[in-house]
């Protein structure tokens, strides 16, 4: 059953019932979907306790999900105040900011409405594949903010550079970084598809939002801050679990509480 909800292209919503704490451990820890039930019905999510939003062709953009807390901040284009600083000054504010937000808000399962029954966790998966395009004009130290926030969230990361430009200096090269490959976009284009999320870093041509457009892979082309908890959003997907956790009048607790 796994199989065959993960094959599909599109990630709404899933539900599982069953009794079996095994099998519901093994299935929310790999259904592919943006909000997931346990017991319960699939339709009626309310804001803020079941934030709504999708996976895969389910979701648009960065997949910030309607009544949940990244929501408004894709509504807004940031500015960051440390680009007027050194660029080590900015690694080392991004390299502090980032980590805090991991291990304070992206790592950790949240339950803010705390219903007495029920549990209503929003938590953070990673994505499966990101690249990142630079331009010949983008300044070094971009590149190795976008590296840091893959390496922090466990993404692995493709870097394309325009033709001839030599790859930067300080970029760690560590397992996160699968290829460096120096493109134009127009090949880029070709090979989108492979892709789940293209971080762009400059001006995206038409021809590669049009073919990244048809395939499916989300642009993102806001400025890279020293934010964690702005940056860090791009690169994983939202989901909302959902599990009643009461029968016959009694609360129930899973076998790992």
């Amino acid at each position: 059953a796994l199989r065959f909800v993960n094959a599909s292209e599109f990630g709404l919503t899933s539900g599982l019932h069953s009794l079996d704490d095994r099998e519901v451990t093994r299935w929310r820890e790999r259904i592919e979907v943006g909000n997931a039930y346990v017991n319960r019905a699939t339709t009626g999510a309310i804001v803020r306790r079941q934030p709504f939003g999708g996976w895969k062709r389910s979701a648009f953009g960065s997949g910030a999900k309607a009544g949940g807390p990244n929501y408004v901040l894709s509504l807004g284009r940031w500015r960051d105040r440390a680009d007027d600083l050194a660029a080590a000054e900015v690694l080392r504010r991004s390299r502090a900011s980032y980590q805090q937000a991991w291990a304070e808000h992206f790592h950790q399962e949240h339950d803010p409405s705390q219903v007495l029954g029920e549990s209503n966790i929003l938590r953070y998966r990673p994505i499966r594949a990101m690249v990142v395009r630079a331009e010949s004009t983008t300044p070094p130290h971009k590149l190795r903010q976008v590296e840091m926030a893959a390496a922090i969230c466990g993404v692995p990361l493709s870097i394309s550079l325009p033709v001839g430009q030599e790859i930067p200096m300080g970029l760690s090269g560590g397992a996160t970084i699968t290829t460096i490959v120096q493109e134009n976009e127009s090949e880029l284009a070709q090979r989108i598809h492979t892709f789940e999320r293209l971080r762009h870093l400059g001006a995206p041509t038409d021809e590669l939002l049009t073919t990244a457009h048809a395939a499916h892979v989300p642009v993102i082309h806001e400025p890279v801050t020293t934010s964690g908890r702005l940056e860090l959003r791009y690169y994983l997907r939202e989901q909302a679990v959902s599990e009643t956790r009461h029968r016959y009048g009694n609360v129930i607790k899973r076998d790992t509480e």
